[in-house]
């Protein structure tokens, strides 16, 4: 076998088409960068001539390297989802030219084709190129416009010639989502905060679509056993494990062995501890017992009746007596063991999601976790020392990782340690934020994420409003009470405008998925009224309702010969039903609100 090394280098953003480049502050998509470098940058002269000794063993300054067409086409399967739902901003919307670029690949007609790596003229920086005056050069751009910045690595392999001086040299393009820099760190640990219905966790649910995804709640009594894991009782079948024939030739002959004055005694404690396997052997027909005593005893005489009685007294002790089941303590894992065991035994991305964060006491539920989430190149920069039960779990489940970077102590289960393709995700509802404050040291270890009440929204050629999650575009355009009421985005923006003008905060504001419409997409006036009206009036107007005083005065009733002041038991009649006609004109009452320094200048 040919003797080959790997060398792997990380894509620099400069190494990308002008289309794929990475959005700078202040860009927006479409616009492409002009001109730039025609060359692939791979990167600059490093840790004293390590390059030079892997690139140029034999000194020069530039030499062919070798790419293959199925390497392209599986790098452009392993990245599809970055082109579809891009966890980076791109200066393109790139899944608009995806199909094109894997149609065009799959019709290169080489199976292998050359590009030039060069050492730069200052012979510090390294550079993939076009071969010079090569028919082949074109082909040059295949590998420049499917590549990524920042989820993309080269990786070249060297397999050393015939004559065992000379080197061949290949590049392999590979997705790797989970390259240790700080873009990609960024979002290892990241809370999506906002106001109620935002869609939060309809966020999280696209952006992980098609991921490993483990997900709990956080909740006033949660801790860290119901985080982490703990011993618990839990029922188990009273069964014996099943052996094959020779096994148990095998344990009969160690039963006589061990009691070799007392045959008949061996004999009844065999048939009682391996009942289930003589039975599952009988069932199956292709022995007996006096074959299995024969075999094990190695003579013609038999004890099969004592074999027997031994089975017998199983039954009767154990399968009637105890009805097939016993109780039994073992570790039961939660959502973080179970996520953080998927991460270590796989190389793909696994989603931890907490839905609620804050509606839990984090710091009793992370406990000295909370000292994992520190990371550094992705990975807990402070391994923790994990309990003796939690490590005897973990030693089980992580026995036959094939990953080659697990540390030995992590594969032990002696140490805890965050591997760097383990995200953990959560949602805040700001309105709720006073139900467990978080401290500052805390949120310093997570990147945070406002989804605020007007992103993603625009509206299409016919004038309803769509959402834009990932990459998707999702239909609204819900109506309020009935087909012919009003706008619920128009509702929405008028009513949080108020809210804001009352509170100077948009905590206390209404997201788009603050409650459901039906499948005719009108939200009905029941759940309107015992939804959002009861949320305005029991969450926001009973602290602000004198500073709109006129938002919340009309005649409720025709009896009524002055306007007065709208409470929420007026939306129902006496017979506890919702009352339309209230809640129609509550919100035309929203509708034609006009803030302050709207009636001031009218005034």
């Amino acid at each position: 076998m040919k003797e080959y090394e790997i060398l792997a280098r990380n894509l620099k953003d400069s190494a990308a088409h002008s289309k794929l480049k990475l959005l700078k502050k202040g860009e927006t998509f479409g616009k492409e960068k002009p001109g730039g470098e025609r060359r692939i940058h791979i990167g600059s002269m490093s840790d004293e001539g390590k390059w030079d000794q892997f690139f140029f063993p034999n000194g020069g300054v530039t030499f062919e390297v070798i790419v293959s067409k199925i390497d392209l086409i599986k790098y452009l399967i392993d990245a599809k989802n970055e082109f579809f739902e891009p966890r980076q901003s791109y200066r393109l919307r790139i899944s608009d030219f995806y199909d094109d670029l894997f149609k065009q690949t799959l019709e290169i007609k080489q199976d292998t084709f050359k590009i030039c790596f060069e050492k730069n003229t200052d012979e510090k920086r390294y550079y993939l190129t076009r071969p010079e005056k090569n028919v082949l050069s074109k082909n040059y751009d295949y590998i420049i416009n499917i590549c990524l910045p920042i989820v993309t690595q080269y990786v070249f392999l060297r397999i050393k010639g015939e004559d065992d001086k000379s080197y061949v040299f290949y590049l392999i393009p590979e997705f790797s989502p989970n390259i240790n820099n700080s873009e990609c760190r960024n979002n290892l640990q990241q809370i999506f905060y906002g106001a109620p219905g935002m869609g939060k966790s309809f966020a999280i649910k696209e952006l992980t679509k098609g991921k490993d995804v483990i997900r709990t709640t956080f909740h006033p009594d949660s801790d860290y056993s119901t985080f982490v894991g703990c011993y618990k009782p839990s029922m188990t079948k009273n069964s014996q494990t099943i052996l094959d024939y020779q096994s148990m030739v095998d344990k009969f002959k160690q039963y006589l062995e061990d009691t070799p004055v007392n045959i008949t005694r061996a004999c009844t404690l065999f048939g009682h501890d391996f009942h289930d396997s003589i039975v599952n052997m009988q069932e199956k027909g292709a022995h007996t017992i006096p074959n299995l005593v024969a075999d094990a005893y190695q003579s013609n005489t038999t004890y099969d009746t004592q074999v027997r009685a031994g089975m017998s007294v199983y039954e009767s002790s154990h399968k009637e007596g105890n009805d097939l089941s016993k109780i039994v303590y073992r570790f039961i894992p939660q959502a973080f063991t179970n996520a953080y065991v998927r991460a270590w035994n796989t190389k793909d991305p696994v989603f931890l999601v907490i839905e609620e964060i804050n509606r839990g006491n984090c710091a009793q539920i992370f406990g000295d976790l909370f000292q994992l989430l520190d990371r550094k190149n992705g990975e807990s920069e402070y391994p923790v020392k994990a309990d003796a039960d939690l490590a005897q779990h973990l030693a089980e489940k992580l026995a036959k990782s094939q990953r080659d970077d697990i540390p030995a102590d992590v594969k032990s289960g002696d140490m805890l340690k965050l591997p760097n393709n383990l995200y953990i995700w959560a949602t805040m509802n700001t309105s709720d934020q006073s139900l467990f404050p978080i401290d500052s040291a805390f949120k310093r270890r997570w990147d945070w994420k406002y989804i605020k009440i007007a992103q993603g929204y625009e509206k299409d050629d016919n004038g309803e409003y769509i959402l834009d999650a990932g990459g998707k575009k999702i239909p609204l355009g819900w109506k309020l009470l009935d087909k012919d009421g009003q706008d619920w985005w128009a509702f929405l923006k008028k009513i949080n405008a108020i809210i804001y003008s009352m509170t100077q905060s948009a905590d206390k504001q209404l997201g788009y998925f603050f409650c459901q419409a039906d499948d005719k997409k009108v939200i009905s006036t029941e759940i309107f009224v015992n939804k959002v009206a009861f949320y305005l009036w029991n969450d926001v107007f009973k602290d602000y309702a004198e500073e709109n005083a006129t938002l919340f005065k009309f005649k409720a009733n025709e009896e009524d010969k002055e306007d007065s002041d709208l409470t929420f038991p007026d939306f129902f009649d006496e017979d506890g039903e919702v009352r339309a006609d209230v809640a129609q004109r509550f919100i035309e009452n929203v509708m034609n609100w006009k803030s302050d320094e709207k009636n001031k200048e009218e005034d």
